[in-house]
């Protein structure tokens, strides 16, 4: 199985005398790091899968104990990565219109070409931004928002300050506890039942034979 895939990556790798297919739309994809989707920079080759990557792209996986190759996951000796001459042998000898400025550049020096090129500069820059496909359900928070913790206003008192009161008088006192009537009266809501008394209770048997004894 392994043998297989070489032999499908070196048919892809491999080209025709007369230049690549797909002609120069597709020229620059073809010769493009599945990493860095950049042209190949000095380009290596794992000898397992025959797949090619930028040297400096490749590194990290070969610092691994049993690295995996990025594309097709299986697993290669680090030993056996090799400089990838007949790559870098047609990245000299092909030319690709720059995406920019539409100038044709040898891939070799695609990559400094696209750095300078002013074109590319200003597709860059006039990308559209980024938006989510799904909104956030709560807002991100900003690091210039100032949480303020302001007291409860009351009722404004009569006066010729008027609603200014409200916010530079002096908030009411705490009010003191008060007697049954007057909670009964805050929980039937009439000011008049507040000024009612109820009546007193009546007094206990021991009091009223008391009474009855001084009375005679």
């Amino acid at each position: 199985m392994a043998m297989f895939r070489s032999l499908v990556a070196s048919a892809q790798q491999r080209q025709p005398p007369g230049g690549p297919a797909g002609g120069d739309s597709g020229l620059e994809a073809q010769y493009s790091c599945p990493i860095c989707l950049e042209v190949y920079h000095r380009p290596v080759a794992i000898g397992s899968c025959g797949h090619t990557f930028c040297g400096e792209c490749l590194q990290p996986c070969l610092q691994v104990p049993s690295p995996l190759c990025p594309l097709c996951r299986l697993p290669f000796d680090p030993k056996k990565v090799d400089k990838a001459a007949h790559v870098e042998k047609q990245l000299s000898s092909y030319k690709a219109p720059c995406r920019g400025c539409n100038k044709k550049v040898t891939l070799a020096k695609m990559r400094v070409h696209v750095s300078s090129c002013m074109k590319v500069q200003e597709q860059m820059a006039n990308c559209p931004k980024f938006v989510p496909v799904v909104p956030t359900s709560q807002p991100i928070p900003s690091p210039q928002q100032v949480h303020l913790h302001l007291p409860l206003l009351w009722r404004p008192q009569p006066g010729p300050a008027g609603a200014a009161q409200a916010l530079c008088g002096q908030p009411p006192q705490r009010p003191q506890p008060r007697g049954v009537p007057h909670l009964l009266g805050d929980a039937l809501g009439g000011p008049e039942l507040q000024e009612c008394q109820l009546p007193a209770a009546p007094a206990p048997p021991a009091q009223v034979l008391l009474r009855h004894l001084r009375g005679l």
